[in-house]
């Protein structure tokens, strides 16, 4: 009785042996870098797993995936951070303010940087 090759190569693909002695295509979704992805790639993340799961699926297999959250978050970031600087100039919220009542600066900017969070969330996703 002949054994079977637990992986064979025809048409340029990788076929896996299976429990049931077929042979299966290896369609692994091999990612070119592997990024750790932070709160703002798990917010798109979630946003595209149920609002667009068309180009979800068609970047997961072309192993886009990770690097697209790599770089929507780091736009994201970058876009905040300028935004949080602005209008915390707008408002008054200064080094002064911080040594005077850190607890009410602390308050004041996590409040704008969820307004702005919000703001440059609805903007990337358009």
């Amino acid at each position: 009785m002949k054994t079977m090759e637990k992986t064979i190569y025809e048409n340029g693909m990788e076929y896996i042996l299976a429990e049931e002695g077929c042979y299966y295509p290896n369609l692994g979704m091999e990612q070119e870098e592997v990024y750790v992805i932070g709160k703002y790639g798990q917010m798109i993340a979630e946003y595209y797993w149920e609002n667009r799961k068309r180009d979800y699926c068609r970047m997961l297999l072309e192993g886009t995936w990770n690097i697209f959250l790599h770089e929507q978050e780091e736009e994201m970031n970058r876009q905040v951070e300028l935004a949080v600087q602005r209008i915390m100039k707008k408002e008054g919220v200064t080094e002064e303010l911080k040594k005077r009542n850190s607890i009410e600066w602390v308050r004041r900017v996590n409040g704008i940087r969820s307004r702005m969070e919000e703001i440059v969330f609805c903007n990337i996703l358009k």
